[in-house]
């Protein structure tokens, strides 16, 4: 039960970084209470932390062998 929750918050924590690199593409400092400028390194760095934990997602649910079909 331990591993589906982790990759259910990796999964979530992915869609949330996606959410705000798409945020920053379109309406930079939109719901943003800092007073930076949004760079294009930001906006890359966004969907990099996005691919990253949707990654970590989809290696554990690879290498999890309780949520692995067995075929029965």
């Amino acid at each position: 039960m331990k591993s589906r929750g982790m990759i259910w918050l990796f999964f979530i924590a992915g869609i949330l970084w996606l959410l705000v690199g798409v945020r920053d593409t379109f309406a930079p400092g939109f719901f943003s209470f800092s007073g930076h400028v949004v760079t294009t390194s930001n906006i890359v760095l966004d969907f990099a932390a996005a691919a990253v934990f949707l990654a970590m997602a989809g290696y554990s649910v690879a290498k999890s062998p309780d949520l692995k079909s067995n075929g029965k």
